[in-house]
C-alpha cells in the first residue's frame, strides 16, 4: 500500500529548486517538511519526461553495484 505525487521539477530563476504538486510550488525546504509525515516509511522516485507523469516507466528492480 502507497500513495503517488505527480511532480514536475524545475529551477528558478536564482537557481533554487521548484517542486510543482497539485499546482502548488514548493521550495525544497517546504518540500522536506511535507515528506517528514512519512517519516520511517521507504520511498521510490521515478523520473520520467514532464509529458509522461501520468505514465509508470517500465520498472527495473536491481541490488545496487559494488564499489
Amino acid at each position: 500500500m502507497g500513495e503517488v505525487l505527480r511532480c514536475e521539477i524545475h529551477d528558478s530563476d536564482d537557481g533554487q529548486l521548484v517542486v510543482v504538486i497539485d499546482d502548488h510550488e514548493l521550495s525544497l525546504a517546504e518540500f522536506g517538511r511535507m515528506l517528514v509525515t512519512y517519516a520511517g516509511w521507504g520511498m521510490r522516485i521515478e523520473f520520467v519526461p514532464d509529458d509522461r507523469t501520468q505514465h509508470r516507466p517500465k520498472l527495473e528492480v536491481r541490488e545496487p553495484d559494488e564499489q
